[in-house]
């Protein structure tokens, strides 16, 4: 079966996402390459044509996830440093942010992996 052009580039964006949140919530480590497929609605066989190791997919899950850090920062629609700020403090120390981890910074839930990865 062939699949349409982007499909694999759009699959591995649809991986990162899942295994992103679910290692957030749980843990990278705590999480096995099955649990993060099974997030992903793929099997664990998927996980090899996207990334040689689950090393690899941690990195690219930090990648993934700063970017979309940057993102939201760059969106932030105020001009003044002191608006823009607050409008940032506002949204990271929100109560939301500390309920649903999995929707939130990796840097709080996953930096003390990154400390000990490779």
């Amino acid at each position: 079966m062939r699949y349409q052009p982007g499909h694999k580039t759009e699959k591995r964006q649809q991986l990162l996402q899942a295994s992103a949140a679910l290692a957030k919530r749980d843990g990278f480590a705590a999480s096995g390459v099955d649990a993060l497929m099974k997030a992903a609605g793929v099997t664990s066989g998927a996980f090899y044509s996207h990334f040689g190791s689950k090393s690899e997919l941690l990195k690219a899950v930090v990648s993934h996830e700063l970017a979309a850090s940057r993102e939201l920062w760059a969106g932030n629609p105020h001009e003044s440093l002191a608006d823009w700020l607050e409008h940032e403090l506002n949204r990271y120390l929100s109560l939301s942010h500390v309920r649903h981890p999995e929707a939130g910074c990796v840097i709080p839930t996953l930096a003390a992996e990154i400390a000990r990865a490779d």
